[in-house]
Protein backbone atom coordinates (compact mmCIF):
# COMPACT_ATOMS: atom_id res chain seq x y z
CA UNK A 1 0.00 0.00 0.00
CA UNK A 2 1.54 3.34 -1.01
CA UNK A 3 2.36 5.88 1.68
CA UNK A 4 0.14 8.97 1.60
CA UNK A 5 1.54 11.66 -0.75
CA UNK A 6 4.12 9.27 -2.27
CA UNK A 7 2.57 9.98 -5.67
CA UNK A 8 3.71 13.61 -5.42
CA UNK A 9 7.24 14.67 -6.25
CA UNK A 10 9.18 16.00 -3.28
CA UNK A 11 10.15 19.63 -3.64
CA UNK A 12 13.14 21.48 -2.23
CA UNK A 13 13.93 24.97 -1.03
CA UNK A 14 15.40 26.09 -4.35
CA UNK A 15 12.23 25.09 -6.21
CA UNK A 16 10.07 26.81 -3.59
CA UNK A 17 11.99 30.10 -3.85
CA UNK A 18 11.94 29.95 -7.66
CA UNK A 19 8.16 29.54 -7.58
CA UNK A 20 7.85 32.41 -5.07
CA UNK A 21 9.91 34.72 -7.27
CA UNK A 22 7.73 33.84 -10.26
CA UNK A 23 4.56 34.60 -8.30
CA UNK A 24 6.00 37.91 -7.04
CA UNK A 25 6.35 39.08 -10.68
CA UNK A 26 9.27 41.36 -9.94
CA UNK A 27 7.59 43.34 -7.15
CA UNK A 28 10.33 42.01 -4.88
CA UNK A 29 12.34 38.83 -4.50
CA UNK A 30 11.87 36.00 -2.04
CA UNK A 31 15.11 37.06 -0.32
CA UNK A 32 13.51 40.41 0.50
CA UNK A 33 10.56 38.83 2.31
CA UNK A 34 11.39 38.49 6.00
CA UNK A 35 9.59 38.22 9.33
CA UNK A 36 10.97 41.30 11.11
CA UNK A 37 10.95 40.83 14.88
CA UNK A 38 12.92 43.92 15.91
CA UNK A 39 15.83 45.95 14.49
CA UNK A 40 18.66 43.57 13.74
CA UNK A 41 16.56 40.44 14.21
CA UNK A 42 14.60 38.91 11.35
CA UNK A 43 14.05 35.49 9.82
CA UNK A 44 13.12 34.25 6.37
CA UNK A 45 9.75 32.50 6.10
CA UNK A 46 11.22 30.20 3.45
CA UNK A 47 12.47 27.47 5.78
CA UNK A 48 12.71 23.73 5.32
CA UNK A 49 14.32 20.88 7.23
CA UNK A 50 17.52 21.75 5.33
CA UNK A 51 17.81 24.88 7.52
CA UNK A 52 17.36 23.16 10.87
CA UNK A 53 20.16 22.77 13.38
CA UNK A 54 20.34 19.23 14.73
CA UNK A 55 19.32 19.53 18.38
CA UNK A 56 17.46 17.45 20.91
CA UNK A 57 13.75 18.29 21.08
CA UNK A 58 13.12 20.78 23.88
CA UNK A 59 11.04 19.41 26.74
CA UNK A 60 8.97 22.21 28.26
CA UNK A 61 7.14 22.29 31.59
CA UNK A 62 3.36 22.23 31.81
CA UNK A 63 2.36 25.86 32.34
CA UNK A 64 0.52 26.46 35.60
CA UNK A 65 -2.39 28.91 35.79
CA UNK A 66 -1.65 31.74 38.20
CA UNK A 67 -3.59 34.52 39.92
CA UNK A 68 -2.29 37.84 41.22
CA UNK A 69 -3.89 38.85 44.53
CA UNK A 70 -3.90 42.64 44.92
CA UNK A 71 -5.18 42.69 48.50
CA UNK A 72 -3.98 39.86 50.73
CA UNK A 73 -7.13 38.68 52.47
CA UNK A 74 -8.88 35.36 52.94
CA UNK A 75 -11.78 36.16 50.63
CA UNK A 76 -9.56 37.00 47.64
CA UNK A 77 -7.36 33.93 48.15
CA UNK A 78 -10.31 31.55 48.35
CA UNK A 79 -12.06 33.18 45.39
CA UNK A 80 -8.96 32.77 43.17
CA UNK A 81 -8.54 29.13 44.19
CA UNK A 82 -12.22 28.34 43.67
CA UNK A 83 -11.91 29.83 40.18
CA UNK A 84 -9.12 27.37 39.39
CA UNK A 85 -5.85 29.15 40.17
CA UNK A 86 -2.98 26.72 40.70
CA UNK A 87 -0.50 29.38 41.78
CA UNK A 88 -0.87 32.62 43.73
CA UNK A 89 1.24 35.76 43.68
CA UNK A 90 0.60 37.80 46.81
CA UNK A 91 2.16 40.94 48.24
CA UNK A 92 2.71 40.62 52.01
CA UNK A 93 3.75 43.74 53.89
CA UNK A 94 3.97 41.92 57.22
CA UNK A 95 3.45 38.54 58.87
CA UNK A 96 0.16 39.65 60.46
CA UNK A 97 -2.97 37.52 60.01
CA UNK A 98 -1.32 34.79 57.94
CA UNK A 99 -3.43 32.11 59.61
CA UNK A 100 -6.55 34.05 58.68
CA UNK A 101 -5.46 34.84 55.11
CA UNK A 102 -4.66 31.21 54.29
CA UNK A 103 -7.33 29.52 56.38
CA UNK A 104 -8.62 26.27 54.78
CA UNK A 105 -5.98 26.43 52.03
CA UNK A 106 -4.16 23.17 51.28
CA UNK A 107 -0.74 24.75 51.04
CA UNK A 108 1.35 21.94 49.58
CA UNK A 109 -0.57 21.66 46.30
CA UNK A 110 -0.20 25.35 45.38
CA UNK A 111 2.79 27.36 44.18
CA UNK A 112 3.20 30.71 45.95
CA UNK A 113 5.13 33.76 44.82
CA UNK A 114 5.46 36.06 47.79
CA UNK A 115 6.34 39.70 47.21
CA UNK A 116 7.92 40.44 50.59
CA UNK A 117 10.23 43.21 49.41
CA UNK A 118 8.52 45.82 51.61
CA UNK A 119 8.31 43.60 54.70
CA UNK A 120 10.80 44.00 57.55
CA UNK A 121 13.56 41.44 58.03
CA UNK A 122 11.78 40.03 61.07
CA UNK A 123 8.51 39.74 59.17
CA UNK A 124 10.27 38.02 56.27
CA UNK A 125 11.62 35.38 58.63
CA UNK A 126 8.19 34.90 60.19
CA UNK A 127 6.59 34.59 56.74
CA UNK A 128 9.10 31.89 55.77
CA UNK A 129 8.42 30.06 58.99
CA UNK A 130 4.70 30.10 58.29
CA UNK A 131 5.04 28.49 54.86
CA UNK A 132 7.68 26.03 56.01
CA UNK A 133 9.94 23.76 53.93
CA UNK A 134 7.26 21.60 52.28
CA UNK A 135 5.44 24.36 50.40
CA UNK A 136 6.69 25.54 47.01
CA UNK A 137 7.40 29.24 47.53
CA UNK A 138 9.39 31.89 45.67
CA UNK A 139 10.33 34.85 47.89
CA UNK A 140 10.98 37.90 45.77
CA UNK A 141 13.22 39.44 48.42
CA UNK A 142 15.73 36.65 47.75
CA UNK A 143 16.39 37.95 44.26
CA UNK A 144 14.68 37.82 40.88
CA UNK A 145 15.42 38.93 37.34
CA UNK A 146 12.83 41.50 36.26
CA UNK A 147 12.90 41.87 32.49
CA UNK A 148 12.06 45.35 31.19
CA UNK A 149 8.90 45.25 29.10
CA UNK A 150 10.35 47.95 26.82
CA UNK A 151 13.63 46.13 26.21
CA UNK A 152 14.13 44.12 23.03
CA UNK A 153 13.95 40.34 22.98
CA UNK A 154 17.72 40.16 22.47
CA UNK A 155 18.37 42.54 25.38
CA UNK A 156 16.11 40.55 27.70
CA UNK A 157 17.82 37.27 26.83
CA UNK A 158 21.26 38.85 27.34
CA UNK A 159 20.15 39.97 30.82
CA UNK A 160 19.27 36.39 31.78
CA UNK A 161 22.51 34.98 30.34
CA UNK A 162 24.39 36.77 33.13
CA UNK A 163 22.54 34.88 35.88
CA UNK A 164 20.32 31.94 34.94
CA UNK A 165 19.84 30.74 38.52
CA UNK A 166 17.37 33.42 39.65
CA UNK A 167 13.65 33.31 38.79
CA UNK A 168 12.78 35.31 35.67
CA UNK A 169 9.76 37.64 35.65
CA UNK A 170 8.70 39.04 32.30
CA UNK A 171 5.80 40.90 30.76
CA UNK A 172 4.54 39.24 27.61
CA UNK A 173 4.84 41.06 24.30
CA UNK A 174 2.27 41.19 21.49
CA UNK A 175 4.42 39.49 18.83
CA UNK A 176 2.91 36.02 19.18
CA UNK A 177 5.55 33.92 17.40
CA UNK A 178 8.51 35.90 18.73
CA UNK A 179 7.16 35.70 22.29
CA UNK A 180 6.95 31.91 22.06
CA UNK A 181 10.52 31.89 20.73
CA UNK A 182 11.81 34.15 23.51
CA UNK A 183 10.41 31.87 26.22
CA UNK A 184 11.99 28.84 24.56
CA UNK A 185 15.27 30.74 24.11
CA UNK A 186 15.30 31.63 27.82
CA UNK A 187 14.82 27.96 28.64
CA UNK A 188 17.57 26.99 26.21
CA UNK A 189 20.15 29.26 27.87
CA UNK A 190 19.39 27.76 31.27
CA UNK A 191 16.60 29.78 32.89
CA UNK A 192 15.00 27.36 35.32
CA UNK A 193 11.98 29.37 36.53
CA UNK A 194 10.06 31.64 34.16
CA UNK A 195 6.97 33.58 35.25
CA UNK A 196 5.03 35.36 32.52
CA UNK A 197 2.57 38.23 32.99
CA UNK A 198 0.07 39.74 30.60
CA UNK A 199 0.85 43.40 30.09
CA UNK A 200 -2.78 44.51 29.90
CA UNK A 201 -4.47 46.24 32.81
CA UNK A 202 -7.99 45.36 33.93
CA UNK A 203 -9.75 48.38 32.41
CA UNK A 204 -8.18 47.69 28.99
CA UNK A 205 -9.89 44.28 28.80
CA UNK A 206 -13.29 45.90 28.31
CA UNK A 207 -12.18 46.39 24.70
CA UNK A 208 -12.76 43.22 22.66
CA UNK A 209 -9.65 43.75 20.56
CA UNK A 210 -7.48 44.01 23.66
CA UNK A 211 -9.12 40.90 25.11
CA UNK A 212 -8.12 38.96 21.99
CA UNK A 213 -4.54 40.27 22.25
CA UNK A 214 -4.51 39.30 25.93
CA UNK A 215 -5.62 35.76 24.99
CA UNK A 216 -2.83 35.49 22.45
CA UNK A 217 -0.30 36.57 25.08
CA UNK A 218 -1.46 33.86 27.48
CA UNK A 219 -1.43 31.31 24.66
CA UNK A 220 2.18 32.30 23.87
CA UNK A 221 3.08 31.72 27.54
CA UNK A 222 1.65 28.20 27.40
CA UNK A 223 3.20 27.36 24.01
CA UNK A 224 6.55 28.85 25.01
CA UNK A 225 6.74 26.89 28.25
CA UNK A 226 6.48 29.49 31.02
CA UNK A 227 6.31 27.84 34.43
CA UNK A 228 3.39 30.03 35.51
CA UNK A 229 1.27 32.42 33.44
CA UNK A 230 -0.59 35.28 35.10
CA UNK A 231 -3.52 37.17 33.64
CA UNK A 232 -5.34 40.20 35.08
CA UNK A 233 -5.08 40.96 38.79
CA UNK A 234 -7.72 39.70 41.22
CA UNK A 235 -9.53 42.44 43.09
CA UNK A 236 -12.91 42.74 44.76
CA UNK A 237 -15.75 43.95 42.58
CA UNK A 238 -14.06 43.04 39.27
CA UNK A 239 -14.38 39.93 37.14
CA UNK A 240 -11.24 40.37 35.07
CA UNK A 241 -9.16 38.03 37.24
CA UNK A 242 -11.73 35.28 36.81
CA UNK A 243 -11.85 35.96 33.08
CA UNK A 244 -8.07 35.57 32.82
CA UNK A 245 -8.21 32.23 34.64
CA UNK A 246 -11.03 31.00 32.41
CA UNK A 247 -9.02 31.86 29.30
CA UNK A 248 -6.14 29.75 30.59
CA UNK A 249 -8.47 26.88 31.51
CA UNK A 250 -9.76 26.87 27.94
CA UNK A 251 -6.20 26.83 26.58
CA UNK A 252 -5.16 24.00 28.87
CA UNK A 253 -8.30 21.87 29.04
CA UNK A 254 -10.22 22.50 25.82
CA UNK A 255 -7.30 23.22 23.49
CA UNK A 256 -5.28 20.62 25.45
CA UNK A 257 -1.99 22.49 25.08
CA UNK A 258 -0.65 20.78 28.19
CA UNK A 259 -0.96 17.25 26.81
CA UNK A 260 2.35 17.44 24.93
CA UNK A 261 5.77 18.47 26.17
CA UNK A 262 6.36 20.97 23.37
CA UNK A 263 3.38 21.94 21.20
CA UNK A 264 5.62 23.97 18.87
CA UNK A 265 8.14 21.20 18.19
CA UNK A 266 8.73 20.95 14.45
CA UNK A 267 7.92 24.59 13.72
CA UNK A 268 10.81 25.70 11.55
CA UNK A 269 10.22 29.41 12.07
CA UNK A 270 10.08 29.10 15.88
CA UNK A 271 13.26 27.01 15.90
CA UNK A 272 14.97 29.59 13.68
CA UNK A 273 13.88 32.46 15.95
CA UNK A 274 15.12 30.63 19.04
CA UNK A 275 18.54 30.04 17.48
CA UNK A 276 18.86 33.67 16.37
CA UNK A 277 17.81 35.02 19.78
CA UNK A 278 20.21 32.73 21.66
CA UNK A 279 23.15 33.52 19.40
CA UNK A 280 22.50 37.25 18.84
Amino acid sequence: MPVLFDEFDRTNKETWITKANTDLKGAKTADEITYDIEPGLSVSPFLTNEDQVETQPMVLPHTVTGAIILEANHENVIAALEQGAQALMIKLLSADNLDRIFKDVVMDIITFIIDDNDASLDDRQEIKGFFGPNVQVIYMSEGTIQLDKNASFVERIAQVKVNQSQPVFLQLKDDFLAQIAELQALRKIGASHIYAFSRYEDDQLQNHGTLIAHTYQLMAAHLGGADIAFGPKHSEGHDFGRLGLNIQHMLGMESQLGLVTNPMAGSYIIDEMVEKMVNA
